[in-house]
């Protein structure tokens, strides 16, 4: 990887609370630091988000945990072991009738729109609410459901009896359907034996014990594997999966067309005003990054895959028409999900749940042509909130402790988290931040008058020890490696 340095504008901690968007809280309380990244190298950024931070745009920040009403962890998967569940592999399967077919999900289809809801939503909440119409709307049902629910009571208890009554009488003649059907199938099997080696039932009976103890177990098809299906011949549709710099030609020439398409998502879904998704907030929002192409330090063999590190568009093209947008950086260590948007008239397809299943491919691909790439990134997961919950779906995922910056199985936080939201996620008291201790003035990287210099030096020059505070602040907050290669930009 280049040796070039990052160059970032601190802005200190918001020691103020703002509005929280996820728990829509009355009163101001989350809390984050913030900066501005000039530019970033792929190891500069990668080494932020192993310590918390996310970007949006070309602006960094790092959320104050124990600040913040709803604290964000950190989530990231282990793409190379990932395993689908079974949600997961309905996805991809109505995928490929969708394409091969045309046919559309009938009986998962509001369970499938259900989890593609969430996994668009992304980690800007808005924070406008309309809180009177909640107001009314909470005071109305009250009253209603005050003078029903006694009369109601009696009848519901009824219907619960009758039917887990019918519910265990049917279970009860299922199960013993089914074992009266294995028992004439072995019966049938030994039959089969007998006639073929002319023996008796008894070894019949035990040359098909010996025959199941071989008999392998059935393979599940890996998530490449399933991707990997190919169509028919006379398949109805074609999905096309483009890889996009944003600093290309070919990305400035499907601008206004990709604009288009978050537009749609953003005044349907998120019920934006056009006002509030206008091409140039689409520009800072999803378009603007801190970086500049790095190409793979020891690419293995020529390929169609991005071959550099980066911010990427995931352009998905179906007959020819752009539906959905998957924003990501390649990273040395992982893919990070930036923000996904899609043409609502197909959200039938799932296509939040597909993309990231897309994302999580793409990252066992890369692996293939640059072994470091192994994770895959989801930005913040948030316990107390509901529309985060499938993130902890992809397994295995781990979530990043705000005090020692160690990874945890996220299986082994979810019980710290439902009796504190704040949470040491590390459990040996021992192991302390190490990146994040004993950064020395030689450490931090000053960039003044257009020249590189140390810290002390810089202090020396200037002779301003007033910004001491903000400077140790700001090295403490990127850790000691990071410190060493990003220039801080002093005017």
């Amino acid at each position: 990887m280049s040796q070039k340095r990052g160059i970032v504008e601190y802005f200190g901690s918001n020691n103020e609370p703002h509005r929280c968007g996820y728990c829509k809280g009355m009163k101001p309380a989350s809390v984050d630091s913030g900066l501005w990244a000039h530019c970033l190298t792929a190891r500069n950024y990668q080494l932020m988000i192993d310590r918390g931070w996310r970007r949006s745009g070309k602006y960094c920040y790092k959320p104050d945990l124990k600040k913040s009403c709803c604290p964000p962890y950190t989530i990231r998967c282990e793409a190379l072991h990932f395993k689908l569940s079974k949600s997961q592999k309905r996805v991809l399967k109505a995928m490929y009738e969708f394409l091969s077919f045309d046919k559309k999900p009938t009986h998962n289809a509001k369970e499938m729109t259900m989890s593609h809801e969430m996994v668009v939503e992304h980690d800007f909440p808005k924070t406008s609410t309309k809180l009177e119409n909640i107001r009314d709307f909470h005071q109305n049902s009250n009253s209603s459901l005050h003078t029903k629910s006694e009369m109601a009571t009696n009848e519901t208890l009824e219907k619960v009896e009758n039917n887990t009554l019918r519910q265990l009488q049917t279970s009860k003649s299922y199960k013993n359907k089914q074992e009266k059907a294995k028992q004439k199938r072995i019966e049938r099997s030994v039959q089969k034996i007998m006639r073929k080696m002319n023996c008796d039932k008894e070894e019949a009976r035990r040359v098909l014990r010996e025959r199941r103890k071989v008999k392998p177990k059935n393979i599940q098809k890996s998530l490449e594997e399933r991707l990997a299906v190919p169509p028919p011949e006379n398949a109805r549709h074609h999905l096309e999966i483009r890889f996009v710099s944003t600093s290309t030609d070919e990305f400035k020439a499907t601008f206004i067309t990709s604009h288009k398409v978050y537009e749609k998502y953003q005044m349907t879904v998120h019920k934006d005003t056009p006002d509030e998704c206008t091409q140039k907030q689409f520009k800072r929002f999803l378009i603007d990054n801190p970086f500049e192409l790095e190409r793979f330090e020891a690419l293995k063999q020529e390929t169609t895959l991005p071959k550099s590190y980066g911010a990427y568009h995931m352009q998905y093209w179906l007959d020819g028409e752009l539906i959905a947008v998957g924003v990501i950086d390649i990273l040395c260590h992982c893919i990070s999900s930036v923000y996904f948007f899609y043409d609502p008239k197909y959200e039938f397809l799932s296509l939040g749940t597909y993309s990231a299943l897309c994302e999580i491919d793409l990252v066992k691909k890369l692996n293939t042509l640059n072994e470091g790439i192994q994770y895959y990134y989801m930005g913040f997961y948030i316990h107390s909130c509901v529309k985060m919950k499938y993130k902890s779906k992809y397994h295995p995922s781990f979530l990043l402790c705000p005090e020692s910056f160690t990874w945890h199985p996220i299986e082994k936080c979810l019980t710290l988290l439902d009796a504190c939201k704040y949470q040491r996620l590390e459990a040996d008291l021992n192991k302390l931040d190490e990146d994040g201790t004993n950064v020395t003035d030689e450490d931090i990287l000053i960039l003044f008058r257009k020249n590189a210099m140390p810290y002390s030096i810089y202090k020396f020059i200037s002779g301003n020890d007033e910004e001491e505070e903000e400077v140790k602040e700001y090295a403490k907050l990127i850790g000691n490696k990071c410190s060493k290669e990003m220039l801080l930009y002093r005017g």
